[in-house]
């Protein structure tokens, strides 16, 4: 699985641009006679049931069209980016500078310092442009942009911050059943093969654990860190035997990357250092198991491999 970004129990929010640079402002598109497809209107209304839309426009973007909806949700004000095929990529608000939380507006005070804060947008951004067509993110992205004016002359200040990931209740449950005294600490998720993962961080007690889950609530994997003492025995003397009858911790933790590989009905483990040297592998295997092995490089070195 990738590497993952944590949030305990609210939104941590990150500097992602700490200085001051100009404003550059553009306004977006409108055209009066724009009408909305049915999966970009059905997509409006499901995110917000109770919301009027007051104006469309349209444009396109690295191929693919989008429509920006002009939304009144009582008295708020909102602009939405979606896509023909009803994918919402981004939903734009002013909003003012007491409705953040307390450290994103204490951050772009302290940003303002003597000046004034003109205007705060908040960017939610829930999709991206790939190869030609827009893809919806596992998690929300958020990005405040305030607007100042300082000595006289404009600038912004920018936070961005991604949303706690919202776990399905099967998900809860299922972990809940196989680790009742544990406590999530930490989720996120990502889709690997079309398949969408949860991962959580459960603790208990001082022990850590990580697993991944699936919306059904099967649980795909569990991994913790356990001392040597707490090995079954069987695999205790293994792990003895291969070092040497003796084993030492290390002076510093040593991150390693561990990659599966597949090449028609090959496949193979590689194993690479952080800083980029290959520690084992490839040794190439049929898939479906066999001991035919398709070519080796367990000391790193250049292996080229015989092809019929």
């Amino acid at each position: 699985m990738s590497t993952q970004w944590h949030a305990k129990r609210g939104v941590s929010w990150i500097a992602a641009f700490a200085g001051l640079v100009a404003i550059a402002a553009t306004a977006p598109s409108s055209d009066a006679a724009v009408a909305l497809t049915p999966k970009a209107e059905a997509a409006v209304k499901a995110a917000f049931p109770q919301g009027v839309i007051a104006g469309v426009g349209a444009e396109a973007e690295q191929g693919v069209q989008f429509f920006e909806v002009a939304l009144k949700l009582g008295e708020r004000k909102l602009e939405l980016e979606v896509t023909a095929d009803g994918i919402l990529t981004e939903i734009e608000e002013v909003v003012q500078l007491a409705a953040l939380p307390k450290a994103v507006a204490e951050a772009i005070s302290k940003a303002a310092g003597g000046g004034k804060v003109l205007a705060i947008e908040r960017h939610e951004f829930r999709g991206y442009i790939k190869d030609g067509r827009a893809v919806a993110l596992d998690k929300t992205v958020v990005q405040i942009e305030a607007k100042l004016l300082i000595d006289g002359q404009p600038a912004s200040f920018r936070m961005k911050s991604v949303e706690p990931v919202k776990v399905p209740e099967a998900v809860l449950a299922a972990v809940k059943a196989a680790f009742p005294k544990a406590e999530v600490v930490a989720t996120d998720v990502e889709t690997e093969d079309g398949v969408k993962w949860y991962d959580l961080t459960l603790k208990q007690g001082d022990a850590e654990m990580k697993v991944e889950v699936t919306a059904e609530g099967v649980i795909g994997e569990a991994e913790k860190v356990i001392p040597i003492a707490a090995l079954p025995k069987p695999v205790a003397d293994t792990v003895a035997k291969v070092a040497d009858g003796k084993v030492q911790p290390l002076d510093a933790a040593r991150v390693v990357y561990e990659v599966d590989l597949v090449k028609g009905d090959l496949q193979t483990e590689v194993q690479v250092a952080a800083n980029g040297d290959l520690l084992r592998g490839p040794k190439w295997q049929k898939s479906n198991g066999d001991d035919e092995e398709q070519g080796e490089n367990e000391d790193g070195g250049d292996n080229q491999e015989d092809e019929d």
